[in-house]
């Protein structure tokens, strides 16, 4: 904490991901303290009404609580970015990062981790699902890899507001009016992901909701599986010798694919738009799941 006249600034760090927050308060000392971040927030979000705080002791209404706190110690918390700035509105990058973010590789140690972007697309991979996000309006900069954690702090960060951003070759800072958000870039080539993008033969209309609920019920046979059987305007969806039937809007020839059951659900309910396109070459090769925005390929189960 950074306290200066009518002012505080917090500063954290994980290593990974720096922030800074500025905020308006009443006070005019001036003074730099150190305190364990976990254990302010989860005092100061139990509190309620006015908060003060005076050399560790945090008092509001009838609470009044005593915190260890060190004097500032030379650690440098954040590492602004001296580089040029671009003006970026956040609200499409977020959408397509929240959308996109379930099919990172969270285990993995290498890009596939993080959120890959380029001017046109947010794309993220994780060996079963590959899923982008197309950009109405082009990123004015050229691709990076976004660390999850990064993702997942501007997602919960930024509000709809035009944000600076500054870039090198390794850190990636954004700026708005209150909050300073600074993140490793992740080293290394992203997959060509675009040589493997299937031409479908076969296309079918169906209903998000419908469908997923169907699944979830199969899911109490079994976990594991389900097996897609495509008929003229039907979907019918099999787990042994349990179904369930969904209307669909096909006219392609009869045929059936089987997924992972957990894969499908989350393709479908990080989907946006409740009418999505399925489409499919074949039971061996990957489908499709798309909107106007998003594209998401998903490997069926080849027995």
């Amino acid at each position: 904490l950074i306290t200066g006249v009518n002012s505080l600034v917090l500063q954290a760090t994980n290593g990974e991901v720096s922030m800074e927050y500025r905020l308006k308060v009443d006070t005019t000392d001036t003074d730099t303290i150190l305190i364990n971040a976990r254990k302010f927030t989860d005092i100061v979000s139990r509190l309620s009404g006015d908060i003060t705080f005076d050399d560790g002791v945090i008092k509001a209404g009838k609470s009044k609580l005593k915190i260890d706190l060190k004097r500032d110690e030379g650690y440098q918390f954040i590492n602004t970015i001296e580089a040029d700035t671009i003006t970026l509105n956040i609200k499409e990058l977020q959408t397509g990062i929240k959308n996109r973010l379930f099919a990172c590789d969270t285990m993995a140690q290498n890009v596939l981790s993080g959120v890959y972007l380029n001017k046109d697309e947010i794309v993220t991979c994780n060996g079963n699902i590959l899923a982008l996000y197309s950009l109405s309006e082009q990123l004015p900069f050229d691709t990076v890899i976004l660390g999850n954690k990064l993702c997942q702090e501007i997602l919960k960060c930024f509000n709809d507001e035009v944000v600076q951003v500054s870039m090198t070759n390794n850190k990636v800072m954004l700026k708005s009016d209150k909050i300073t958000l600074v993140g490793s870039l992740l080293q290394g080539s992203y997959p060509n992901y675009k040589a493997i993008m299937p031409h479908p033969e076969y296309h079918a209309t169906i209903n998000k909701s419908l469908v997923i609920n169907a699944i979830e019920l199969l899911k109490l046979i079994d976990e594991k599986s389900c097996t897609f059987t495509f008929n003229e305007d039907k979907l019918i969806i099999n787990v042994g010798d349990s179904n369930t039937e969904v209307d669909v809007k096909y006219s392609g020839i009869d045929m059936s694919i089987t997924f992972n059951s957990n894969y499908m659900i989350n393709c479908l309910k990080n989907i946006d738009s409740e009418v999505v396109e399925f489409g499919f070459i074949n039971n061996k090769s990957a489908v499709t799941l798309s909107t106007d925005k998003e594209l998401t390929l998903l490997m069926p189960i080849v027995r």
